[in-house]
């Protein structure tokens, strides 16, 4: 079986910084970090209500991604896994 390349691979975000208007920069947990302008995708129904700056500017890393991260290191470190 080959192994996936890194460009499938998920990681989670682990910072996110403002910039000016819809403009986001975000830090991944591979050190990788992406700045993306999100303006062009606000107008409509499915996101037009992050227009609002008040509402967009309340984006945050979400604390599950932690507890995520715990849980799979312990299950990681578990014996049955050891011997895998």
């Amino acid at each position: 079986m080959e192994k996936p390349t890194d460009e499938f691979q998920f990681h989670d975000v682990v910072d996110v910084v403002f910039g000016t208007g819809y403009v986001l920069k975000v830090k991944f947990d591979d050190g990788a970090e992406r700045t993306t302008d999100f303006e062009p995708i606000l107008p409509g129904p499915l996101f037009g209500s992050l227009r609002d700056p008040g509402l967009f500017r309340q984006v945050s890393v979400d604390a599950i991604v932690q507890r995520r991260r715990q849980r799979f290191a312990a299950e990681a470190s578990a014996p049955e896994y050891a011997q895998l």
